[in-house]
């Protein structure tokens, strides 16, 4: 993903220094890379250096609708 440009690993990266918090798009990049340009929520958390479904928490809390077959799984058992 570095290769292709989707993340930037590289130690002078300010974009997954500090907190969780600060790492956080706001709600219109996050709608724009998720809806426009179809970045799927793992693509997402490997750009911002947090977890997948912190990325979903996010979707949700922003009122941004989760595409068909993205949802989180819920155990049966």
């Amino acid at each position: 993903m570095e290769r292709n440009g989707l993340a930037n690993l590289s130690e002078d990266d300010d974009s997954v220094a500090g907190s969780i918090a600060a790492r956080r798009p706001d709600a219109d990049l996050l709608d724009e890379l998720y809806n426009e340009r179809d970045i799927a929520p793992l693509e997402l958390a490997i750009r911002y250096g947090v977890t997948e479904s912190l990325v979903r928490f996010w979707l949700r809390e922003d009122d941004i609708s989760m595409k068909r077959g993205t949802s989180p799984r819920v155990s049966s058992g």
